[in-house]
């Protein structure tokens, strides 16, 4: 049964905003709940399936499941930067042999990560400024059974130890071009970047950027405005 709610709203002359005439009380109908609808599990890939805790899903044979739910981070399946992301992890998933260390450069919710995970990374580390995502990427990790697997910090991308088979950065044009040292750094020679965020008009910018250092581009897709690169670090 759907729980009712009601708030006030009060109006102000217009030619005197510090004296209210008049109140109402307005009900919500009930929006606290009735937002979840517009959540329903998604297939995002050949393979992955996007749900939130509140929504059953019966999983089909060869289908990973992965539960997160909207919150106070970004990545829950439905944005066109993450979609993008999520194919192409499942792609580099079927290489062999498949990543086994994974980075994801601005977590959020951990997607990202947890679906490497999910389709076997040995051992992810998502990286965020916002302790709060990284609060809420570790709770995602335990429900979704890889916390053994997946660990979240909000300490720089450049205190991050060794080098990584697949590293994962879905932010903006500017701050991957910003960071790109400390990206390619952590990624190992003959490793896999996927990189997104990017608007469609920039993506050519950010290609460019890595290519001048020695990153190799294997493929890029666009969903709407976005656009996502898969690249290659070669030798440099």
């Amino acid at each position: 049964m759907t729980r009712w709610k009601s708030f006030t709203v009060e109006t102000r002359q217009e030619k005197d905003p510090g004296s209210f005439v008049s109140a109402a009380e307005i009900s919500d109908f009930g929006w606290a709940e009735k937002w979840k609808e517009f959540f329903l599990p998604r297939k995002v890939g050949r393979r992955l399936v996007v749900r939130p805790s509140w929504e059953p899903y019966e999983a089909a044979d060869g289908e990973v499941v992965l539960t997160i739910d909207p919150g106070q981070a970004f990545g829950t399946g439905t944005h066109e930067t993450t979609r993008l992301c999520l194919q192409y992890i499942e792609d580099v998933f079927d290489t062999v042999p498949p990543p086994r260390r994974v980075l994801d450069v601005g977590t959020g919710t951990g997607i990202l990560g947890i679906a490497a995970a999910r389709l076997g990374a040995a051992c992810v580390l998502g990286i965020d400024t916002d302790p709060k995502a990284v609060e809420v990427a570790e709770e995602n990790a335990r429900i979704n059974g890889v916390a053994d697997r997946f660990a979240a910090t909000f300490n720089p991308l450049s205190t991050a130890e060794g080098t990584y088979d697949l590293v994962l950065a879905n932010i903006l044009a500017e701050i991957l071009i910003d960071l790109k040292g400390e990206i390619l750094s952590r990624c190992a020679v003959g490793g896999t970047l996927i990189l997104s965020g990017i608007l469609d008009e920039k993506s050519g910018w950010v290609e460019e950027e890595y290519r001048s250092e020695g990153v190799r581009l294997i493929e890029r897709k666009t969903d709407g405005q976005w656009a996502a690169l898969l690249l290659r670090r070669e030798a440099h």
